[in-house]
């Protein structure tokens, strides 16, 4: 055959031109040709004479096989970067890790499906080949953390979950808390601070790096004064409590039934076992002895203790000294402060107090008459006390102003 015509793309006659030229020319595949002797126009690609050069777009030439290496070739690259690029990302925009790859993956099918459906199909498997990898590393890295149950970064990591167990990832997608706890959570989900952990039903804190602060060894672990920014929690291990600092410090050891603020007071601790309480200072201080008393409680308004074994009652101060002894049954206040006080007596079931020998107190707590009378009257100006048949009377402080008979 000698020169031949094609259709150009607004079905106009082109030609006579030479196969060689036709050859050169690179007309797609589907381009319709004739020559002398065919008995119709027919696809370029049909005639064996152009078949090799025709439809460029449709032939392994060098750069289709550039495109085929470099998506290979950064297939695996992506495969392997794909999920620490995702990771830093998220932890930039504070958001999951699979959000990243999935926006990615988006954005390649819609470039991929643009030279698909705009008239650019000739150039749609060169377009492919380049997408190929970003398209099947996240595809995988999006899959990777969907079914791992990943957290929202939160200050550049992430709390992830294996079949290993639980563990929490760095800003690159590093684990930095190895997956080995069955469950792990962080305290605050906005401003975490560091993470309470699970292990074989046992509870325990780590710091944001995976520092132990208080080890994996509780039954329950709760903050001492119900507030997330206390320094102290409240540990439970086999029924007993202890108290431990959020530095990790042991301030009172796991001995105890309940350990509680006292009252009012930030400063002091009590602690209960075996139904005898302790006192402790905020740091783990012994201020009063467990063991011995029953109670500890404030003293009406005043800065001292009062301390209780069984129907006795003694004083102390803050700072542990003691300044009356746990022996006494102390009555109620008077208008004019004092208070009577009774040695060796008992109360009734009306709560009365019967027996003993009487003195007084005052309302700091010093002993203004000694327990040596049978009986004692508090009367607004003076004290009235009775002993062994005799009648004194006294001031207020403690000072006699005259004893006579009764009659």
């Amino acid at each position: 055959m000698g020169n031949y015509y094609y259709l150009d793309k607004q079905n106009r006659q082109v030609g006579p031109l030479s196969a060689e030229n036709i050859r050169k020319l690179h007309l797609p595949g589907r381009t319709l040709v004739w020559t002398e002797g065919m008995v119709t126009w027919m696809p370029i690609e049909k005639v064996p004479a152009l078949r090799d050069n025709s439809g460029k777009g449709n032939q392994v030439n060098g750069l289709r096989i550039l495109l085929i290496i470099f998506a290979g070739t950064f297939s695996l690259l992506f495969l392997f970067i794909g999920r620490f690029v995702a990771a830093f990302t998220a932890s930039s925009f504070d958001t999951y890790a699979y959000i990243p790859p999935l926006i990615t993956g988006g954005v390649a099918i819609l470039v991929v499906l643009c030279f698909l459906f705009i008239k650019r199909r000739k150039y749609f498997i060169n377009v492919l080949l380049l997408m190929l990898p970003f398209l099947i590393s996240s595809l995988y890295t999006s899959l990777y953390y969907l079914n791992r149950n990943v957290s929202p970064y939160r200050n550049g990591i992430c709390i992830i979950e294996k079949r290993d167990g639980s563990g929490v990832l760095n800003q690159f997608g590093w684990e930095r808390i190895p997956c080995r706890y069955d469950n792990i959570a962080w305290n605050n989900y906005w401003d975490p601070v560091y993470f309470r952990v699970w292990k074989d039903d046992k509870m325990g804190i780590l710091d944001l790096s995976g520092n132990v602060i208080i080890p994996c060894e509780f039954s329950d672990i709760d903050f001492f004064n119900g507030e997330e920014e206390d320094d102290l929690v409240i540990v439970q291990k086999d029924g007993e409590k202890g108290l431990y600092s959020m530095s990790g410090e042991v301030i009172i050891p796991c001995e105890f039934s309940s350990i509680n603020l006292f009252k009012d007071d930030d400063e002091l601790i009590l602690a209960k076992a075996n139904d005898k309480v302790g006192l402790y200072s905020i740091d783990g201080e012994v201020i009063i002895p467990r063991g011995i008393y029953d109670d500890i409680c404030p003293w009406r308004d005043t800065r001292l203790l009062l301390v209780k074994q069984d129907e006795t009652r003694g004083l102390y101060r803050r700072d542990g000294q003691e300044i009356l002894p746990c022996r006494y049954i102390i009555g109620k206040r008077t208008a004019v402060g004092l208070s009577k006080l009774n040695q060796g007596g008992w109360i009734d079931d009306n709560n009365k107090i019967r027996g003993g020998l009487w003195g007084i107190l005052d309302e700091n707590g010093n002993i203004v008459l000694d327990c040596i009378f049978d009986e004692v009257t508090i009367l607004s100006s003076q004290i009235r006390a009775v002993r062994e048949g005799g009648t004194y009377y006294y001031s207020h402080q403690g000072e006699i102003l005259s004893h006579g008979n009764i009659w």
